[in-house]
């Protein structure tokens, strides 16, 4: 395949040595989403803005959420305006090029090793991030660890999503609005690296508005 196209040159094998560090990137992945400190506010909407620009999509109006406090996930799916449908690049839809990828060896060992607990500590999200964050986690993987599979082109514009994912809490689209929210100020995971907590809270937002999970599974607060 031609450097030209969106795929370039696919490992067929891990080192020993980038085998070793797929424990040590999952444990990265999931500290960076259990940041609580506030959202760094300008990086995530110019990472945004960027993403929009490459999918030649006009730059939305950003509002910003302390939480997801009387957000509807029904009414967001409705709308069927979610930033997920720029989620990933287009060649990503091409059977051919995406079967290339994601059926090698070495894509679907680094998935099985770090995709599962990818989404883990964003799982309250409105709109459930599960498959960006999983191919974001690989993708950055690869990114750091062994030449990535993509043309330069397409990650730069990933790139630009992990930007977004690690300078805020999460976003969406409704009514032309692209809505950002703040990281949560305490998060609780269980061994496994889902939601959880047996007594409290599992998430808590700055406002008091609190979100309760049984590894994994939200639950009612009693």
């Amino acid at each position: 395949m031609t450097t030209g196209s969106a795929l370039v040159g696919i490992p067929t094998s891990l080192t020993p040595k980038q085998i070793a560090s797929l424990p040590v990137w999952r444990g990265y992945w999931q500290r960076m989403l259990c940041n609580t400190a506030p959202a760094d506010r300008t990086a995530a909407e110019r990472a945004l803005e960027n993403v929009h620009r490459a999918w030649r999509q006009p730059v939305p109006k950003f509002s910003w959420l302390v939480s997801p406090r009387g957000v509807e996930p029904e009414i967001l799916q409705r709308e069927r305006e979610p930033l997920m449908s720029l989620s990933v690049p287009g060649f990503l839809h091409d059977p051919v090029r995406w079967a290339s990828l994601t059926g090698s060896p070495v894509w679907l060992r680094v998935f099985a090793a770090v995709a599962p607990t990818a989404a883990g500590p964003r799982r309250w999200a409105p709109l459930p991030p599960l498959r960006l964050l999983q191919r974001l986690c690989v993708h950055a993987f690869f990114r750091v660890v062994v030449d990535p599979p993509f043309a330069d082109e397409a990650s730069r514009l990933m790139d630009e999503w992990l930007l977004a994912v690690r300078a805020c809490g999460w976003f969406w689209r409704q009514d032309g609005v692209c809505w950002l929210c703040e990281r949560p100020a305490t998060i609780h995971l269980d061994v496994d690296g889902q939601l959880h907590h047996p007594a409290q809270p599992a998430v808590r937002f700055r406002d008091g508005f609190e979100l309760y999970y049984w590894h994994g599974t939200e639950v009612p607060s009693r």
